[in-house]
């Protein structure tokens, strides 16, 4: 299993074409390159490695962004644990959450 943090958007594609994780869990506001940005290039740069945003905002226009990005599914910040585990199960067997 690998694991990283990312600073911003930039940081996290460049760690994601080294890396190669199975999923990223994506903030949708970061500085610099946003998430919906970073969805799009890793989508496009690393199509094995699925993308599940977390966010704290539930705006639909920043949802939809990162789904149009390519992004597998959403997750709310404050949703309980046992729901972002199976996000991210979710989204690493090839489904959508």
């Amino acid at each position: 299993m690998v694991s990283f943090v990312a600073s911003d958007g930039a940081e996290a594609v460049a760690t994601c074409l080294e890396l190669r994780p199975d999923v990223v869990l994506m903030d949708i506001r970061m500085p610099g390159m946003d998430g919906i940005e970073a969805t799009g290039e890793i989508v496009q740069r690393c199509p094995e490695t699925k993308v599940l945003a977390l966010t704290t905002f539930s705006d639909e226009e920043l949802l939809s962004g990162v789904l149009r990005a390519g992004a597998a599914g959403f997750v709310l910040k404050d949703s309980p644990a046992e729901e972002l585990i199976r996000a991210v199960r979710a989204v690493a067997r090839g489904d959508g959450f």
